[in-house]
């Protein structure tokens, strides 16, 4: 005698997670873990479990303290690679852990200790320096330094003439500006130009100063003839 089988649930065939269902989970598993299930109906817990995990999400009392410490450190300059720096966490652990302790990738405030390092060495080593922050840029390096008021020995004094040009065009031109500053990189302009509080605009058409203008194969207004 046969028995037939028995009707299956339709999420006994693991059915997809539908982005609401991430959704729920990504919000709830943290702080209440497994439970979570009862939010999504035909979900079990161990299916919940196993899918937060794929997805990188972990209870909030799973992180340490020094964890959280690292992602706290790494997380503004890296963002979700900051997992390369905490062991055993993922991605998009760190994006979700950073999410509830507030903590936002961009531009992290300089810490006393690194600003003692800069005072400290950048006038005699310059960029250099960098070996000593390995989470700062070398754009961020010069600006800090130019706002502490820092000069490497490295570095000539600008003159009048260059703060001139500077004024004028950085804010047209940008970096490029140093076409016209025979004796200044891009990054240094950018610096300067940092540390002088000039911004980049669009606004501005530009037009090169006279003395750098070329000559060669300028063409002549034209004259209508019995004019």
């Amino acid at each position: 005698m046969s028995t037939k089988p028995e009707p299956m649930n339709q999420h006994s065939r693991r059915m997809p997670w539908t982005e609401q269902e991430n959704a729920v989970l990504c919000e709830f598993y943290p702080t209440i873990g497994q439970r979570v299930s009862s939010m999504l109906p035909g979900r079990s817990r161990a299916a919940c479990s196993i899918h937060a995990s794929h997805l990188g999400i972990s209870r909030e009392n799973d992180w340490a303290e020094a964890e959280d410490d690292l992602l706290r450190k790494y997380y503004p300059t890296l963002g979700p690679d900051a997992s390369t720096k905490i062991s055993g966490k993922s991605k998009s652990a760190c994006k979700m852990r950073a999410r509830t302790l507030g903590i936002r990738k961009g531009r992290s405030r300089w810490t006393k200790q690194e600003d003692a390092i800069l005072i400290r060495d950048f006038p005699s080593k310059g960029i250099a320096v960098k070996k000593q922050l390995p989470h700062r840029t070398k754009q961020s390096i010069y600006c800090r330094a130019a706002k502490l008021g820092l000069q490497s020995k490295y570095k000539k004094p600008w003159t009048e003439e260059e703060l001139s040009i500077l004024r004028e065009l950085y804010p047209s031109l940008g970096q490029d500006v140093a076409k016209y500053l025979p004796n200044r990189g891009k990054q240094s302009c950018t610096t300067k130009a940092c540390q002088m509080g000039i911004k980049r605009t669009n606004q501005t058409p530009f037009s090169p100063p006279a003395s750098n203008r070329k000559t060669q194969g300028e063409s002549k207004p034209c004259t209508k003839k019995g004019a």
